[in-house]
């Protein structure tokens, strides 16, 4: 089954960053019945050119959070996603496009096809402290640390 299927779904679609016809960021949120509000997103910018497979930890769906203070705004020419209160900050370097009622059906359509396309948690979410600290000194590919 789908990571969060009951989320990530065409209702909870907010809005994008990127080119809507090149693998766009796709951003959800749900504001549930006690005012908290659920969200969450869809990489899918780092396709490797295989269906629904991908060469980096950080595309697939997002970790679904909750918080009443949530907000998700342009600020400065790019997009700026945050709950204070869970110590959740995404920034964008992209502009976020937000839906409307007024947005065509398909926007929509395009936008839905990242709920297909990636139907797992990123595996970013996934990685030790180790594998993350391997990627972000520029590591392809990573390696098990000899104790």
């Amino acid at each position: 089954m789908a990571y969060e299927a009951d989320f990530y779904v065409p209702e909870n679609i907010i809005g994008y960053t990127g080119d809507i016809d090149d693998k766009p960021t796709v951003y959800f949120k749900r504001v549930e019945a006690d005012g908290m509000i659920t969200f969450g997103h869809i990489t899918q910018n780092w396709f490797d050119g295989t269906f629904g497979e991908s060469n980096s930890p950080n595309v697939g769906r997002e970790e679904v959070r909750s918080a009443k203070d949530y907000t998700i705004e342009n600020v400065n020419n790019a997009m700026l996603e945050q709950a204070p209160s869970i110590n959740f900050r995404h920034p964008s370097r992209s502009k976020i496009t937000l839906l409307d009622r007024a947005s065509k059906a398909s926007t929509k359509y395009k936008l839905s096809l990242a709920i297909a396309n990636f139907t797992c948690q990123k595996h970013w979410e996934r990685l030790t402290d180790n594998e993350k600290e391997q990627f972000a000194k520029g590591a392809k590919y990573l390696h098990s640390k000899k104790p």
